[in-house]
């Protein structure tokens, strides 16, 4: 903690001398720049690029000096508190251990039910405390991240995340919040995965729906995504010829109302993560404050999230449809996830603009 304090002071020397630098360069340039010799132009486009880079420089020292506060700032009072645990601890007669960084607090086996309550509110804090560690630990990450990004972390990176996020089984924070969506989500990709594959296999064809002409062109696009426009010939696979497509529908049932409850639980999720980000980086946020913004957060990521993945489907399906109802599922997959980082993203950056402009 002491060194990532130190380093953040060590920081404004650094700062101080590319900020006193731009300033040399830009003067020099000024300069330069109304001289008529050979070389005016090319000293000046030195000079330009000096400018640039230290400029860069500069406001990357900045992000990490502000990354480096921040989690300074986060850790203090989590350090503060696992040191308190261990002293109340010690002060209750507990047995404590410690092993280099680590302390392991423990009672013997026969003890009084008042001690036993005790030892199991020191567990209570611990068990909080350690959930803002973990969330400091990893918002402090996501800062550094965001320090001068590459390409691939700026756009495919994000996308494969969220890919990861939806379809691979919750872990870290918030994991059982998460595991309902991630249940219904494997429930309707599994359901789409063996009718798709079934309606493949037997060659089926797509039929227009009745009075798709006169519908909306944007029904007109996405009703080639749409699995049940496609039939096997001589077969009426949604009516009574397919065990596949039975058992597809069985798994659907209730998936929309299931879906817009894990999107309602995505939201609560979302705005808790807002809360922990405010308790984060603005610790001199008041509480109501911080639960205000939480709630506008959660409410347009998540609706964003969920739309966006919707839409984002609808039309993945629809490019994908030109593979057969396979490229249907593959195309639905992709769109939705691309869909609901998109979605989810503009529904943050709206919530932020008015957290900041009505709630700070």
């Amino acid at each position: 903690m002491d060194a990532i304090l130190s380093l953040k002071d060590q920081c404004d020397k650094p700062i101080a001398a590319l900020d006193e630098a731009i300033g040399d360069a830009t003067a020099a340039r000024g300069m330069v720049e109304h001289q008529r010799a050979r070389l005016v132009e090319t000293v000046v486009e030195h000079l330009t690029n000096v400018i640039s880079a230290s400029e860069h420089a500069l406001s990357c020292f900045r992000s990490l000096q502000s990354a480096l506060e921040d989690y300074g700032g986060a850790m203090q009072p989590v350090r503060t508190e696992f040191r308190a645990i261990v002293t109340d601890a010690s002060s209750a007669g507990l047995t404590v251990s410690r092993n280099g960084t680590k302390v392991t607090i423990s009672h013997p086996a026969n003890v009084s039910g008042g001690v036993g309550a005790f030892f199991a509110s020191l567990r209570s804090r611990y068990e909080i405390n350690q959930r803002k560690f973990a969330y400091a630990e990893k918002l402090f990450g996501d800062n550094l991240a965001g320090i001068d990004p590459t390409v691939w972390e700026s756009t495919l990176l994000p996308v494969f995340n969220k890919f990861v996020e939806t379809y691979g089984f919750p872990t870290g924070l918030n994991a059982t919040a998460r595991l309902p969506g991630w249940a219904d989500t494997m429930r309707n990709t599994l359901a789409d995965g063996i009718e798709s594959v079934y309606l493949q296999a037997k060659g089926a064809k797509y039929q227009a729906p009745a009075g798709l002409k006169d519908a909306s062109p944007w029904k007109q696009i996405t009703e080639r995504g749409n699995l049940k426009n496609w039939k096997v010939p001589g077969v009426d696979a949604v009516k009574g010829g397919s065990r596949a497509v039975k058992t597809a529908d069985v798994l659907r049932t209730g998936g929309k109302v299931a879906g817009r409850a894990c999107a309602v639980l995505d939201g609560v999720v979302s705005a808790y993560d807002s809360y922990q980000s405010d308790s984060y980086h603005h610790p001199e946020m008041g509480q109501g404050e911080k639960i205000a913004r939480a709630g506008v957060m959660g409410t347009a990521s998540a609706a964003g999230g969920y739309g966006g993945a919707v839409v984002g489907a609808k039309i993945g399906a629809a490019i994908g449809s030109f593979g057969g109802p396979v490229g249907i599922l593959a195309g639905g997959v992709i769109g939705g996830v691309v869909g609901g980082l998109i979605g989810s993203k503009i529904g943050s950056t709206m919530a932020s603009g008015f957290n900041e402009t009505f709630l700070s």
